[in-house]
């Protein structure tokens, strides 16, 4: 069973206002595996927040919109165990942009703003350079690879490479919205 996680990215100086408004908070506990239900960290451009999704909740797209209304940033939603990846762009209350793939395809929605055939190149080179005995026809199907390498792009960090942010545990849930209802 592989990773099941989602990766939040906003600037290091909307970091403040972006845990403000995902409703969490940083601690000094680390987490330098990243195996409590949040984390974070910092690679002094970007400010990372891990999401295990085995053990929390999760994140809906009302949540994000809400978060993006305070401050824009990018999400990479990853599940390994059915080899899908996800990278979405929210500012202004909504997805600006997203490209998924998985096994069936890759999906484009909105105006992007890099080159993505340039993205599937670096991509490719890569995984050429790291596994020099693989197909490159197989690579170049890999949606899954493309779709995580937006994020990796865009921000520097590789989900499945080893780095060394200085993760540390964060308290709160960045959970599901409560509904306006509820049964009794």
């Amino acid at each position: 069973m592989g990773f099941s996680i989602a990766i939040t990215a906003c600037a290091q100086e909307d970091k403040n206002s972006f845990l403000a408004a995902a409703g969490i908070s940083e601690t000094t506990e680390p987490d330098t595996h990243n195996e409590t239900m949040l984390s974070g960290a910092s690679d002094g451009a970007h400010y990372f927040v891990w999401r295990n999704w085995r053990l929390t909740k999760g994140t809906a797209e009302p949540d994000y919109e809400k978060i993006s209304k305070a401050v824009p940033f990018m999400v990479l939603d990853i599940n390994e165990t059915v080899m899908a990846a996800f990278t979405r762009n929210y500012s202004d209350g909504r997805c600006t942009w997203s490209v998924g793939g998985d096994e069936e395809g890759l999906g484009v929605d909105g105006d992007l703003p890099f080159d993505l055939d340039e993205v599937r190149k670096a991509t490719i080179e890569r995984f050429l350079k790291d596994f020099p005995d693989a197909e490159r026809a197989d690579i170049e199907q890999d949606h899954f690879a493309l779709a995580s390498a937006v994020f990796a792009t865009l921000t520097g960090f590789y989900y499945d490479s080893i780095h060394e942010l200085p993760f540390t545990a964060l308290a709160g849930e960045m959970g599901r919205q409560k509904p306006g209802w509820k049964f009794w």
